[in-house]
């Protein structure tokens, strides 16, 4: 999924993903519509103030079974409200959740060159570039006020960097070779090259990337909360 994938499934479940309030004199017994990823309906059959069935837009009708109702990689949870009572709400399901958070943009540098290259998540460190073998090495940025590489800004980005092992190899067999290299410089912190500081230093990660992480962070939180309360009230 790409990152306007992405964007436009988390507007949805910010902007739109709960069913609609609920009235005062609403019926124990009734059928509520609820929209998720921003354009899909579907319909919550609720039977003495329970939801019961949940029919999913393609047709497929799924029980409800301690609080949740899974169909696809979504699922659909019943969620406290005290202002309007439980209410339904969509989500994606955790593996779902998990596989999307695996899978943003990672940022490397080249060995020699700072080329920046963008992978499909973390592919190890170093990260030998399939196109040239190359060794890439993670990205990160400084984040000392006072450091002067704020004024070294590339474009959009910051002043990125990367903690280059010296003598680490790529072998012929395609495995990372460290057998050579100073186990003091495997271990050392990285340092910003700039104010030689270490405590500032971070893995650089796109803006809009970590807001779109934090965002699918709290719905896993969200997920995983609404299952802790239903096994609870499960529990003997």
């Amino acid at each position: 999924m790409n990152t306007r994938n992405i964007s436009l499934f988390i507007l949805g479940l910010l902007a739109g993903c709960t069913s609609r309030s609920p009235q005062p004199d609403l019926p124990s017994d009734r059928t509520e519509q609820v929209r998720f990823d921003g354009t899909k309906e579907a319909d919550v059959v609720w039977k003495e103030n329970r939801p019961v069935e949940f029919h999913a837009p393609d047709g497929q009708v799924v029980p409800f079974r301690n609080g949740e109702a899974i169909f696809g990689n979504q699922i659909a949870l019943v969620l406290p409200n005290e202002s309007t009572g439980p209410r339904v709400t969509v989500f994606r399901q955790p593996q779902a959740i998990n596989l999307l958070l695996d899978h943003f943009p990672y940022i490397y540098l080249k060995e020699g060159t700072q080329t920046v290259i963008e992978t499909d998540g973390f592919k190890g460190e170093p990260y030998a570039d399939p196109a040239d073998r190359t060794l890439c090495w993670t990205a990160r940025t400084c984040g000392n006020p006072d450091c002067a590489s704020k004024t070294r800004n590339q474009g959009e980005r910051p002043y990125l960097f990367a903690k280059i092992v010296p003598r680490v190899r790529l072998r012929a067999d395609g495995r990372i070779d460290w057998s050579a290299a100073d186990p003091a410089l495997i271990e050392a912190s990285p340092e910003c090259p700039i104010c030689k500081r270490y405590e500032f230093v971070k893995v650089y990660v796109p803006e809009q990337v970590a807001a779109q992480q934090q965002a699918l962070a709290a719905e896993l939180g969200i997920v995983r909360a609404a299952r802790d309360r239903a096994a609870a009230k499960s529990a003997p």
